[in-house]
């Protein structure tokens, strides 16, 4: 939620293929005209927050890739490039490229949500 803009996304489980070469879900986002009447609802039926996501998301769009730079706030900045396609091959070759063409390692990757990023940075600086 931001102060203009308010965002209901699901991502299901993450699915990697059988190699491990990649990852993929599709996700179903929803626009909602005010955050607070939607966090109310989640509530109301029967979800509860667990963590706050503190980010700032800046897009770039390069070729038919969008590439999303999110800075989690007392965590650090990821990367995120999205591709819509059912052509899987065309998808992994089309991110393979432009993660190459940006700079990107694959040493790098990280499969874990953010809800478990951050979950994870406040167990460690518990007590703190």
């Amino acid at each position: 939620v931001t102060d203009n803009h308010a965002e209901i996304t699901y991502k299901p489980p993450t699915g990697v293929d059988e190699n491990n070469d990649y990852f993929a879900k599709k996700e179903s986002n929803l626009t909602v005209q005010n955050g607070d009447i939607a966090i109310d609802m989640l509530v109301l039926l029967g979800n509860r927050p667990i963590v706050t996501v503190d980010k700032f998301r800046t897009y770039y769009k390069l070729e038919d890739c969008t590439i999303a730079v999110d800075r989690l706030a007392n965590v650090g900045i990821f990367v995120e490039l999205e591709l819509e396609t059912d052509d899987v091959s065309y998808g992994l070759k089309k991110i393979q490229e432009i993660s190459k063409k940006i700079g990107l390692k694959e040493s790098a990757i990280d499969i874990l949500p953010y809800r478990d990023i951050m979950l994870a940075e406040q167990y460690n600086h518990q007590g703190e």
